[in-house]
């Protein structure tokens, strides 16, 4: 039979190896067993009874022990138990091993090994490709909608109150294309807010106030569309050239003008501001 072996582990992580010499070997404190372990008191005189063979080895523990042998967390009194078992006796662990189970363990050993290895080299993969600096989103393959709508604006309000809803919505849309500079979607509201005011003039019988928030409302909107026009223009130019900064804060100036829209182009500016802004920081974090 190959030789087997009795494998001692300590608490403290240590391990000691003893020969299996014989058909029966006996381990435990009494300084006449096949094994002594007299440092051991824990163990019983004869706390084990061991017969290497070849599909295992057969293990009987002492009856009524004090320190219960388990085997898998389980108590265990006797039976054949294949090669590669651990006995827990208290502070002590026997492995029952032979040379094939210790080649056995150290491929084992190799295999896992190899799958460390292997996480470590995904890990290092990962962590550089996350430290590449993402690249720019492109420009949108979507069309970039209308900024107004061809229908005309309802009043709102009853029709009683019609001529005080006109003079209330142009004094707002004057104020809001006031700071239409300073907050890109102030003169989308305005001209919505002009030809609020040109249709509750009109609902009033008020023609000269409905024509003059018409006309203002006409050049309001061909001012805002004509800078639409233009930051969409800053937006790709600043994509192409790689200018991510400039084009993040194009990106932000037309998501506000486009605040009431959505669709594929409303969605695809979102997504370019998330990337924008990484890779903004990025090369920014290099300066």
């Amino acid at each position: 039979m190959t030789e087997a072996f009795l494998e001692i582990i300590r608490s403290d992580g240590s391990m000691e190896r003893r020969t299996l010499a014989g058909e029966r070997v006996t381990v435990g404190s009494d300084v006449n067993a096949s094994i002594p372990l007299v440092d051991n008191q824990e163990l019983e005189p004869l706390h084990l009874l061991l017969a290497p063979r070849e599909d295992g080895c057969w293990v009987s523990t002492a009856r009524g022990a004090h320190q219960a042998t388990r085997r898998a967390g389980k108590p265990f009194e006797n039976g054949v138990v294949p090669w590669g078992t651990e006995l827990d006796c208290g502070a002590l662990v026997f492995r029952l091993a032979r040379a094939e189970a210790q080649v056995g363990r150290r491929k084992r050993w190799m295999l896992l090994a190899r799958k460390l290895l292997l996480i470590m080299v995904t890990v290092w993969v990962g962590k550089m490709l996350l430290a590449r600096p993402p690249q720019g989103p492109g420009r949108s393959r979507a069309e970039a909608p209308a900024l107004f709508a061809a229908s005309v604006a309802p009043c709102k309000g009853a029709a009683r109150e019609a001529a005080a809803r006109a003079h209330e919505a142009l004094t707002a849309a004057d104020a809001k294309l006031e700071r239409y500079p300073f907050e890109p979607y102030d003169g989308v509201a305005a001209v919505h807010l002009y030809r609020e005011a040109s249709a509750c003039a009109r609902v009033a019988g008020d023609d000269a106030a409905r024509a003059e928030a018409a006309d203002l409302a006409d050049r309001a909107a061909a001012r805002v569309e004509a800078d639409y026009r233009f930051h969409r223009l800053k937006l790709d130019r600043a994509i192409d050239a790689h200018h991510y900064g400039e084009a993040l804060i194009e990106t932000r100036v037309v998501a506000s003008m486009l605040r009431d829209h959505g669709g594929p182009y409303t969605d695809w500016l979102a997504h370019a501001d998330r990337v924008l802004e990484m890779r903004a920081s990025r090369d920014q974090e290099k300066k």
